[in-house]
């Protein structure tokens, strides 16, 4: 699978169901270890007042380019953290 044309696919569909930015990219993480899920908040969020909503930021693994199953499962557990 091409990484950039599915980053692009996830970030435009992402953004839309989340309300703000996301950026998508493939790395060699969680070989052989369970991760959970981190949602980077922007320096805004944490002020008194709400501020601006920052991008969100994806970095799904590599191998998991081979399983398309597993990218839905990761980005629906994603979904689920950030409506908590």
């Amino acid at each position: 699978m091409n990484k950039g044309m599915l980053s692009t696919v996830i970030e435009s569909l992402m953004s839309r169901l989340v309300g703000r930015p996301v950026h998508v990219n493939f790395g060699h993480i969680g070989q052989n270890t369970d991760y959970t899920v981190a949602i980077q908040k922007s320096l805004f969020e944490f002020g008194e007042e709400e501020g601006p909503v920052g991008p969100m930021f994806i970095t799904l693994s590599s191998s998991s380019l081979h399983d398309v199953k597993e990218i839905i499962d990761s980005l629906n557990n994603i979904l689920e953290k950030y409506e908590e």
